[in-house]
């Protein structure tokens, strides 16, 4: 029921009011004079609100008047005929995903081209040389490609990271495509998520669809993608990659009404654990395992840049030998960088111990170097000298254990254990006899005793964490690069997983079980002695 408003007073005769203003020449006919101004205000503030009212009590309802509905349904202005299908959740999922592939796809096509162009003792035709850029495209997507005698299914991390890119950008756009025109937007949350669960099946569709399509169209005689490798591939880049971005845009352009509140970017992950229902007590140690790996990959690039130092004039006489060209050499030069991340991760797994291999019956570990014959790769003149390792160059291994024990120091701070139980009266006491000692030594062992558990549990998951990562990353950079000996390159997931966790928890287990506060006890009570 509305509430009766006072009455309006009557505006001001409109020959007073242009006596009193009159119009100045060139001043357009529908200009509003300054006494009109607030009157105009008034009237479309109350017209506002009694449209709000009306549309609370809804039609029919006992506030609601014939000229009231008749207004209103004058105001509603026909949809446009393909208003709906553009705001449909599926086709602008589909839409895109398929921006996505494209986009990608071109990025890796042009160069390709143009070295094809450019260069002038090939003998591949240009569709050929479309074939080569489509392989390597979907070699990023980790694609098996079958060649004579084996196959090459290695996954080049830097190259992943662009169709990993557009796949972001296309969740992105999707989810503020839907937050600007779906109606859902205006409404409950759940319906937002709805067209958001439906737009992401579009992009997950069209962008797995249409990396089979270019599957099934690249291959030739000599190589083969296999499509299911690659519709498996494209499910996962497209599936995680834009799944994130829009569960991030989500968060940060959360609806609430007519008005969009965004999240803090250092409160986006804490959000994103809430929309996943991580449990509290496991965030901390989860938080911590991520930095232990990324603290053990910083090491590793140390040693990385350290290793490509040392053999810099092996690279550079292998890039010299291959005679490629101007644009042939930006395009070689471009390729090796896109293989340092992968790179990266077989120093995370040499600085770890279980080192890498580069060919079946080669090994490459801290304790020694056994090296055959390597691809004509630049980047491979990097490696260890043949024999090098054993002696001092185990000294890595501190590496991992050092990042656990940076990794727990953090812990401790965000996520401190149970305050240390008060030592028992007479043991702080100053003197010179063994009973205050003895009574703080029982203290201490309890207390370590008490904090153990917690610690050692703290510190595992820290190393469990950290190990995950590692030998997830460790499977993403391994694989076979062709026939013969070079079926077997890269780390053994398990074994550097293994390797990193159990030095990283070591790391953590050294800091956690320190008790808080006991170094500034005991060296009180030694100053207090010496007094």
């Amino acid at each position: 029921m509305s509430t009766p408003r006072p009455p309006r007073p009557p505006a001001a005769p409109p020959a007073d009011d242009a006596a009193a203003h009159p119009r100045v020449e060139g001043e357009p006919l529908d200009a509003v004079s300054p006494t009109e101004a607030p009157q105009q205000e008034v009237l479309e503030e109350e017209e506002l609100e009694q449209g709000l009212e009306g549309d609370a009590v809804g039609p029919g309802a006992p506030g609601d008047t014939p000229a009231s509905s008749a207004r209103a349904s004058a105001d509603v202005v026909p949809a446009a005929p393909g208003g709906a299908l553009l705001r449909s959740p599926m086709l602008i999922g589909l839409l895109a995903g398929a921006q996505a592939v494209l986009g990608s796809l071109l990025c890796v096509v042009a160069p390709v081209m143009a070295v094809w162009l450019v260069a002038s003792r090939t003998g591949a035709t240009w569709d050929g040389a479309l074939r080569v850029a489509a392989d390597g495209w979907l070699l990023a997507h980790g694609t098996a490609l079958a060649v004579p005698g084996g196959s090459l299914a290695l996954w080049p991390l830097g190259l992943a990271l662009l169709p990993v890119a557009w796949c972001v950008s296309a969740g992105r756009r999707t989810a503020v495509a839907l937050e600007a025109t779906h109606p859902a937007s205006r409404s409950a949350r759940s319906g937002l998520d709805g067209a958001l669960a439906v737009a992401l099946a579009g992009v997950v569709a069209s962008y797995v669809v249409l990396t089979t399509a270019v599957a099934l169209v690249a291959g030739s005689p000599v190589v083969r993608p296999g499509p299911g490798s690659a519709a498996l591939g494209a499910l996962v880049v497209a599936g995680a990659s834009a799944g994130a971005a829009m569960a991030a845009a989500r968060l940060r352009l959360s609806a609430a009404g007519p008005r969009r509140r965004a999240v803090p970017a250092p409160r986006l992950l804490p959000a994103l654990a809430d929309l996943l229902r991580v449990p509290l007590a496991a965030r901390p140690v989860a938080a911590a395992g991520g930095r232990a790996l990324a603290w053990c990959l910083v090491g590793a690039g140390a040693c990385l840049v350290v290793s490509l130092a040392a053999g810099a004039p092996q690279v550079l006489d292998l890039h010299r030998a291959l005679d490629a060209g101007v644009v042939g050499g930006a395009v070689l030069v471009l390729g090796q960088l896109l293989l340092l991340p992968t790179a990266l991760v077989w120093a995370l797994s040499w600085t770890a111990g279980p080192g890498f291999a580069v060919g079946a019956g080669t090994s490459v570990t801290p304790g020694g170097t056994d090296l055959g014959l390597l691809p004509a790769l630049p980047l491979l003149g990097g490696l260890p000298q043949q024999g090098t390792g054993g002696g001092w160059l185990w000294v890595v291994v501190v590496l991992p254990v050092a990042a656990g024990a940076v990794a727990a120091a953090r812990l401790r701070l965000l996520a401190p254990l149970a305050a240390p139980h008060p030592a028992p009266a007479g043991s702080d006491v100053d003197g010179d006899g063994g009973e205050e000692d003895a009574g703080a030594a029982r203290h201490l062992r309890r207390e370590l005793a008490r904090r153990a558990l917690p610690a050692l549990l703290r510190a595992a998951g820290t190393g469990a964490v950290a190990g995950a990562g590692a030998a997830l990353l460790a499977a993403l950079s391994s694989g076979p690069v062709g026939p013969g000996a070079l079926g077997r390159v890269g780390p053994v997931a398990w074994e550097t997983g293994g390797a990193v966790g159990l030095l990283v928890a070591l790391g953590a287990a050294a800091v956690l079980l320190v008790p808080a506060g006991v170094g500034p006890r005991r060296a009180g009570r030694a100053r207090s002695g010496e007094g």
